[in-house]
Order: structure tokens, then sequence, then C-alpha cells
């Protein structure tokens, strides 16, 4: 969804904020970048306040954000702040988010134009003087009645009040988890020679996949809850530390490819690396970028949620596929949620580490780019 906002009007680009990330910041650090001589709102990058306040690893961290937002075609900036606390006209901001700020000032130097700064408090808003100082206090309560929020209402966006619970998956009961970590077991990887032959082990777990999507495709159609399949989940947990079933998975959600996900297991993924290096290309690229189809994407992530609650230990592959998907569909905020969890599972998955790597440098889908490309 595109909204041009004038950077003239603060109360509206505020408001825009916590529909654009899908969370309300807390302790946060926004950059919001402003492209063209229109000034349209473009990338927003959060990160922690204590991240970029700190006194080694912060003034590398705010060049990064600066130069994400000039990657995006940023010619101008606002830096907005967020503190959990009460804040009052007259005040300086505290050592941390002073600290922060500095930080972000000097890494964006005279390579884009600072078109303000901006310190959101519990119920006020502020302007923040050179020095620190807060003035023109506003209380949060404006931000309600603005257009954009008004129009994200009437949209039906909805924003969640914490970043982790962009990341929520469903809590299994013990005794569901129990039932999916004995199916798991019993469906581990056989012999090489099993794996990707005709009806091998890993076109008989792409079937499994695409029959519990399509579940979830009639589930959500009728509007009703997903129906519990413990078995089925710790069968396709297992399955996803396949990397080729994964990769495989993969390109089921790129339309117009689903038949080379067939070929790919069968042919142990040997016959089948250039339409696999087309599906990340539809995604990564914006010269030959499509928009995610969500008739595809909601259900398989549906499916990844569950397999990700029921999986012993956690479920690298499913939280990265769910990262990617997020990403594509332009919710880094989210991607990085599942990311970062997939990561901490799995410090050395190379998906995971991938799409870490973009989100980092704020790199954006290929059909984002290309749209804003064009709108430039």
């Amino acid at each position: 969804m595109t909204h041009t906002i004038r950077a003239s009007e603060p109360c509206e680009l505020l408001a825009l904020v916590p529909y654009q990330m899908g969370f309300v910041p807390r302790d946060s650090v926004v950059l919001v970048g402003l492209r063209g001589p229109r000034r349209r709102v473009g990338m927003m990058i959060r990160t922690d306040v204590g991240d970029v306040a700190h006194p080694e690893a912060g003034p590398q961290l705010a060049r990064n954000l600066v130069a994400a937002a000039a990657r995006d075609g940023a010619s101008g900036v606002v830096v907005v702040l967020y503190r959990e606390r009460a804040l009052a006209d007259g005040e300086h901001l505290d050592d941390q988010a002073t600290n922060a700020l500095e930080a972000l000032l000097e890494a964006i130097g005279d390579a884009l134009e600072i078109r303000g700064v901006v310190v959101v408090g519990e119920t006020t808003y502020h302007e923040v003087e050179p020095d620190g100082q807060l003035v023109a206090a506003r209380p949060l309560a404006d931000l309600e009645s603005t257009a954009v929020g008004a129009r994200m209402v009437f949209d039906g966006v909805a924003v969640l009040a914490d970043r982790d619970d962009l990341g929520r998956i469903p809590v299994p009961t013990a005794v569901h988890r129990r039932t999916a970590a004995r199916a798991a077991r019993a469906h581990g990887r056989p012999a090489p020679d099993a794996l990707g032959s005709s009806g091998g082990w890993r076109s008989r777990s792409l079937a499994e996949w695409r029959g519990a999507v399509r579940a979830a495709g009639r589930d959500a159609a009728a509007s009703r809850p997903q129906r519990a399949r413990p078995t089925q989940w710790g069968r396709l947990g297992e399955a996803l530390e396949d990397k080729h079933l994964r990769d495989a998975v993969l390109v089921t959600l790129v339309a117009g490819l689903s038949q080379v996900a067939e070929r790919f297991c069968a042919s142990d993924g040997r016959d089948c690396a250039e339409d696999v290096g087309l599906a990340v290309q539809v995604i990564v690229d914006p010269t030959v970028a499509l928009a995610p189809d969500p008739t595809l994407l909601e259900p398989a992530r549906a499916v990844l949620r569950e397999v990700a609650a029921h999986r012993d230990g956690g479920s690298a592959p499913a939280l990265t596929l769910l990262g990617v998907t997020a990403w594509w569909t332009g919710h880094g905020a989210e991607a990085g949620v599942w990311i970062d969890r997939a990561l901490e599972i799995d410090p050395f998955h190379s998906l995971a580490g991938l799409v870490r790597t973009a989100l980092d440098a704020g790199l954006p889908p290929g059909w984002v780019r290309r749209a804003r490309m064009s709108q430039d």
C-alpha cells in the first residue's frame, strides 16, 4: 500500500510509522527516508536505541542505516526516537538517546537532508532542538485523528503492541507436541538412493506439504481454525531439515513454477538449478520480479507456523521460510523476527543468513524496488 505524506505534516508521518512497521516501536530509533522532490515516504528502518548508542558498534550501525536509506533513493530523512516514559517540554534527551542521535547525525553528515528530529514518549511527542532539548509538545492522541490513521482503519490494517507479536505462532498442547515428535522420528531421512527417486522420500514429503497447504487454504476459505494435525506437522518439520526439500517448498510458493518442485525432488536438484535460480530471481531481482500471490503464500505460512510450533527445539527451516515470505511481501520487521529466531536455533543456517544480510542492508524485494523506481 503506497501513501504520499508530505514532510511538512509530522503528525501524518508519525501516524504512518506503526502501520508501516506493523507494531508500535519501543525504545527504538526509526530512520524515515524521504524520496524525490515530493518527499514521498520511502524506507523506514528501525533499530534499538541501545544498539545505535553503543560506543563501539553504534557508529557503524548508524552508517549502515544511512547507507540503506540512500540506496533506497532517499534525499532526506526524519529521525524518530521512541522512549517508553513520560516526556516534558524543556527537558533534554537522556544520555542513551543523546548518544544514539549523535551517532546518527554524524553518519548522515551532508549525505542526506535532515528534515526533522522527533522523540515520541508515553503520552506526547516533541520536536528535538539541536542541543537535545524537547520542544513543541503534542499529545499522541492527535495521531489517532490523522488522515493516515483513518485510512488504515478503513483498510483494516492492524498494529500489534510489540515487535515480538509479529512472530506469533500457535501454542500446541503437550500431547500434540509429543505426537509430532514421534512422527518426526519415524519420518527420518532414509538412505541417499531413496531420497529423490520417483515416489521416494522427498517426493512423498513434497506431496504431503502440498496436501497440508491445500487443507489450510480450505480452512481459511471456510473461516474456520486450521485443524490439528500434529502427526503431519511432525513429518513436515523433519522433512524441511533436508535442504533440497526446503528449496522445493520455496519453489512451490512462486506462481508458474509449481512443477519445478517435483522435478527438483526427483532429480536431487541436479537438473533444475536454472529453474530454482529463476524462482529466487523472481523474488529478488527487480527486472523479472513478481509480487507474491497471497492465495499461494497465506495457506503455506499457516502450515509453516504450525510446523515451527510443533518441532522440538524449533524449526530453523520453517522459521526461515516464514522470514523469506514476510520479506517478499514487504514486511521487513516481521521478517527480521522470524530470521532472528531461526538463527538462534541454527546460527549457520545459510538461507537465514542471506535474508539477514538483505535485511541489514535495507534491501527490499524486487517487486518493491521496481515499483519505487517507476515512481521516481
